[in-house]
């Protein structure tokens, strides 16, 4: 089973591919500049994501929102799918609660995929 993980969101939508030196100035840009210190991009494999949002609530109130994706990645000579659960906090949710929700959901799964599970493990 999966652990908890908390990473920092770097952005940006174009509609187009094109170099980072012609990207929109920005943090996500410059990060990028720096890590490939004037190498160009290579394309080592695709992914193709399909993403279902749902709110989970509380006593009716909105808590937290569960992503559940479906990727796919794609190499010249293979495919893997993988799925993957995110869930994200509200701001107004005690970060306590996350626990909770990590607990329920790993229970959840458990029971619903046990060998899918045994094989991650």
């Amino acid at each position: 089973m999966g652990a908890v993980h908390r990473r920092r969101l770097c952005e940006l939508r174009m509609a187009t591919s094109r170099p980072p030196v012609e990207w929109p100035e920005s943090p996500e840009r410059d990060l990028v500049l720096q890590l490939i210190a004037g190498e160009p991009l290579l394309t080592f494999f695709e992914l193709r994501q399909t993403r279902v949002n749902r709110m989970l609530k509380e006593d009716d109130q909105p808590v937290a929102e569960l992503s559940l994706d479906s990727v796919s990645l794609v190499t010249a000579d293979k495919e893997q799918v993988l799925l993957v659960l995110e869930v994200t906090l509200l701001p107004q949710t005690a970060e306590e609660k996350l626990m909770t929700i990590a607990c329920c959901l790993q229970d959840v799964c458990q029971s619903i995929f046990p060998q899918m599970l045994a094989r991650l493990c």
